[in-house]
């Protein structure tokens, strides 16, 4: 992401993190069953290390994870 698009960004109270997860475990939203991937909107704020809230939703994150860095375009191919 350029620098111009990150003060956009954090401009309007998000910052350039999003989350992917391979499993979802449970949704109390029911958006998601059991099994299915998930990617984020942009985070909010990530509380405790483990609570990712975006403007829709907090996600809580089991396990040890790994933090990637890709393209936005790449991210956004994610289907």
């Amino acid at each position: 992401m350029s620098d111009d698009k990150k003060v956009l960004v954090t401009g309007q109270g998000f910052q350039p993190i999003l989350l992917y997860a391979h499993t979802v475990v449970t949704d109390s939203a029911l958006r998601f069953s059991p099994g299915d991937w998930v990617r984020s909107t942009l985070l909010v704020e990530l509380k405790n290390d483990y609570l990712f809230e975006t403007n829709n939703s907090v996600y809580i994150l089991l396990g040890a994870g790994s933090r990637k860095t890709a393209a936005p375009d790449v991210v956004t191919s994610i289907f």
